[in-house]
Formats: C-alpha cells, structure tokens, sequence
C-alpha cells in the first residue's frame, strides 16, 4: 500500500481551501453578501497557517518557519478585525503588535519547538519590547482619540527622566576609576 507522501498532503491542503474559497464566494452571490469585503485577509492567514504546517511536517530542521508564519497570521488577524470593525486608525500604534510582538513571539515558538533556550529568551526579551512600544504608542496615539494622550506622554517622558538621573549603573562605584586595576596579579 502507498503512503501519501508530504507533497500530497500539501496539494490535498490547498485542493481543500480552494474549495472551501469558492463555496464562500458561491454563498455570496447567492445571498449578496459581501464575502471578500470581510474575508480578504484570510488571503494572509492561510498562508501563515500552511507555514505552521510545513513547520510541524517537517520536523525541527523547519523550526524557522515558525517566524514568518506568526508574524503572517498576527498580521491577516489584524487585518481582519481592522476591516471588520472599521478601525484601520489603529495603525498608529498596532504596527508594535504586528512587528515586534509577532516576531517575539514566533522566535519564542521556535525556541519552544526546536528546545532551543536562547531562542525563547531572544524571542522574549523581543516580545516584551514590543510590547511596551504597543502600550507606549496605544497609549499616545490610540487614547488619543479621547485626549488621554495629553496627559499619558508627558508623564511617560516625566518617569523616563526621573529614571535616566537616579539609576545606577551595574558594577560601577563612584570610588573605582575605569583605567586603574589594584588587584595583585601573579606572575607567570
């Protein structure tokens, strides 16, 4: 008996979804809904979906396609709730989500898939950063709307300055100079 084989279980995928596609359009026309005006970002998701197929397919040699699959179905996610909802103002403070937070987090799961530690802490410390510069920029842009951010920036650069003067540095002392060394050394 055959095995079907990794190429055809991808046709078999993208024989499927074309169906599913083109009953979605035939529901359209048949009760004049606009399908597309909503369902257009799926164009972007499904190839991040097929990405994280091709990951868990093909082993741990593909961990890497756990990047460019999140980064995809985080974008066509928020595309879609943009279109559906009508907030495409939120670009103004969204892109963290999609750029940075996206790409933490599918480092983050390729660390998790291929058991690679460094990875999932690079991939962390790239999420988190990215998820201040959501709440930095939601905060100044997206409360905006509603005149938050007359008060939220300043205070944020207010908290920024106070922090820049009265933190210390790791390691140093006020009585050790860079250039000097007094600790005794052997001699080879």
């Amino acid at each position: 008996m055959n095995q079907p084989s990794k190429v055809d279980a991808g046709r078999i995928v993208i024989g499927i979804v074309l169906i599913m596609i083109g009953i979605l359009a035939v529901i359209g026309q048949f009760f004049s809904v606009p399908v597309w005006r909503y369902l257009w970002p799926g164009f972007i998701i499904l190839p991040g979906m097929g990405m994280f197929v091709g990951m868990l397919a093909g082993g741990k040699k593909t961990g890497g396609l756990a990047i460019p699959a999140t980064i995809l179905t985080i974008l066509g996610l928020v595309l879609f709730c943009q279109n559906l909802f009508n907030v495409w103002w939120t670009w103004s403070f969204i892109w963290a989500l999609v750029g940075p937070v996206a790409t933490g987090l599918g480092i983050i799961i390729f660390g998790l898939y291929t058991e690679n530690a460094e990875a999932r802490h690079g991939g962390a410390i790239v999420f988190i950063i990215g998820l201040v510069l959501l709440a930095i920029f939601g905060l100044a842009f997206g409360l905006g709307r509603y005149n938050a951010s007359g008060y939220i920036v300043p205070l944020v650069l207010i908290g920024l300055g106070i922090y820049i003067v009265v933190r210390r540095t790791r390691g140093s002392s006020p009585n050790k100079s860079s250039g000097s060394d007094d600790t005794p050394h052997a001699n080879p």
